[in-house]
């Protein structure tokens, strides 16, 4: 959907269109699963995303927010 400027999905270097495939080397199918398995990241501790964008796959790293 959406990247918020100065989140971490944005610091991350995704864009609207991106499409994520797994959160934490677990496969997600729908918006729901990533919100679901993000939620499921203990505070403080950054997610691992897979990511289809502009034809290719790559890795991201959506880091904690400070602070928590």
């Amino acid at each position: 959907a959406r990247v918020q400027p100065g989140s971490s999905a944005d610091n991350a270097g995704l864009q609207q269109g991106d499409i994520i495939l797994e959160v934490n080397r677990h496969k997600v199918q729908s918006a729901s699963d990533v919100q679901q398995a993000l939620s499921s990241v203990p505070p403080g501790q950054d997610a691992l995303v897979l990511v289809w964008s502009n034809g290719g796959n790559s890795f991201r790293v959506l880091h904690a927010p400070e602070g928590a």
